[in-house]
């Protein structure tokens, strides 16, 4: 059974600097997602959001839902987020996981259908949509970390030149994570 995170809960961009668990020191990354947790799962038991935690929010820390939930509507910063307050307020408790919602309806204009396969061909992979929640569109240079003049809304950027997909990210997702071309399956 596929598994899909849940948005962070966050009611202001401070939200999203992550914590050290049990000391409440900020670690200096920025996370709008559970991208950060399933780069290292070990994470989820030594991190935590201001507002939320891994182990609700994100499949990888044995959160999630089975049910697609409904993206947040987008709020993208427009500028890159300033560094975490020096003295942080402890986390908020855990919530418990939020009712599940409906699943999502498909874009309205998804990809073409693939051809109809030769009697000898396997049988037809599942359609694939992009899962891109603009939040902000700055990309970042993978092999640096650091800030680039380029701007993408979408996966667009990355559908145009699939050979970018493993050169830039965005600061709170990886287009392999979340754009069809860069090898994402749902």
């Amino acid at each position: 059974m596929p598994c899909f995170d849940y948005p962070v809960i966050a009611e202001s961009a401070a939200d999203y600097w992550i914590l050290r668990r049990g000391v409440s020191t900020y670690t200096g990354d920025f996370v709008t997602n559970c991208t950060y947790f399933r780069s290292d799962p070990a994470l989820c038991t030594t991190r935590i959001w201001r507002s939320d935690a891994p182990e609700r929010a994100c499949c990888v820390c044995s959160g999630g839902t089975s049910a697609q939930p409904t993206p947040p509507p987008a709020t993208p910063p427009s500028e890159p987020p300033a560094p975490p307050p020096r003295n942080p307020s402890p986390p908020a408790p855990s919530p418990g996981p939020p009712q599940s919602s409906p699943p999502r309806a498909p874009p309205a204009s998804p990809r073409p259908p693939p051809a109809a396969p030769s009697p000898a061909a396997p049988p037809p992979s599942l359609p694939c949509y992009d899962t891109f929640y603009p939040e902000q569109s700055w990309l970042i240079l993978k092999s640096r970390n650091d800030y680039t003049s380029l701007r993408a809304n979408d996966c667009g950027f990355f559908d145009a030149r699939p050979a970018n997909c493993s050169v830039y990210k965005w600061i709170h997702l990886d287009p392999e994570s979340v754009c069809c071309t860069c090898s994402y399956t749902p």
